[in-house]
């Protein structure tokens, strides 16, 4: 799986970097690399533990916030991610 390919799951998931690197219980730092190619990923193994994490993560999320507000939260997540990866790559 390329960074790309990995980058647009993510995306369409509605996860932060942040978000995604507390579900597969990795750092901030190596999701931005796997997703910036330096880093190869196993397509198989990445969407096998991706799917359980996930599906482990909305859950307790959903019982613990309710259907309607985690998926607020996703959107309001997304739209943040989006504002700070166009704030990087402003050239100052």
């Amino acid at each position: 799986m390329t960074g790309t390919q990995f980058r647009d799951i993510r995306n369409k998931l509605l996860f932060t970097q942040r978000e995604m690197a507390l579900l597969l219980g990795v750092s901030v730092k190596t999701v931005s690399r796997v997703e910036n190619s330096s880093r190869a990923v196993e397509k198989e193994r990445a969407l096998a533990v991706l799917a359980l994490k996930i599906i482990q993560a909305t859950k307790k999320r959903e019982n613990q916030y309710g259907k309607e507000n985690v998926e607020a939260q996703a959107q309001t997540a997304k739209e943040k991610e989006q504002i700070e990866d166009r704030d990087a790559n402003i050239d100052i």
